[in-house]
């Protein structure tokens, strides 16, 4: 789903953050992908909750 969430965001050239949602178990679920670099400057994706940081 984070997938289909990249392809659908509007500029993702500019894009580190975005929120999405995805149904589990007949519940929607509120979800944030954080796009960044590492430690050795390779792309790394972060999925977690809209809480978290």
């Amino acid at each position: 789903m984070a997938k289909l969430a990249i392809r659908h965001a509007q500029d993702t050239r500019e894009a580190e953050l975005i929120l999405f949602q995805v149904i589990i178990t007949e519940k929607k679920h509120a979800m944030k992908l954080h796009i960044g670099p590492g430690d050795t400057a390779a792309p790394v994706l972060t999925l977690m909750l809209p809480c978290e940081d």
